[in-house]
């Protein structure tokens, strides 16, 4: 299963079956989500028409759980490995960054989502 599905999914059924505050409030949950890119992503070789497609697609679903995370006030930490961060660097060009505030994916994520940036290798 894709892991953005995954994670998607845990939090729509964690989440709403946490109880709400009645006379006795119980302790609070808190969520952290770890998830980690592996270096084998985005699929292809850099500077490839697959890879920009796969980095693309990749964008958009990172994008997607980072609202799911603002939405359910989780906590997110992503941690890429070193071929996503180049792939960043490369792709991300003016059209691209208009769709996220100016900035791009990374900065976006960071300062718009709140999600932790962890780079790995």
């Amino acid at each position: 299963m894709n892991p953005f599905v995954l994670v998607a999914l845990l939090m729509l059924l964690v989440l709403p079956n946490v109880p709400t505050a009645s006379a006795q409030t119980p302790p609070p949950v808190y969520v952290v989500l770890f998830t980690h890119i592996e270096d084998n992503t985005p699929a292809g070789v850099l500077g490839t028409q697959q890879s920009r497609q796969n980095y693309l697609l990749y964008r958009g679903r990172l994008i997607a759980v980072g609202n799911l995370f603002i939405n359910y006030s989780a906590r997110w930490v992503f941690q890429p490995d070193w071929k996503f961060l180049l792939a960043a660097l490369m792709y991300e060009d003016s059209s691209l960054i208009g769709t996220t505030n100016g900035k791009n994916l990374l900065r976006y994520m960071k300062e718009d989502l709140h999600v932790v940036i962890d780079p790995h290798s």
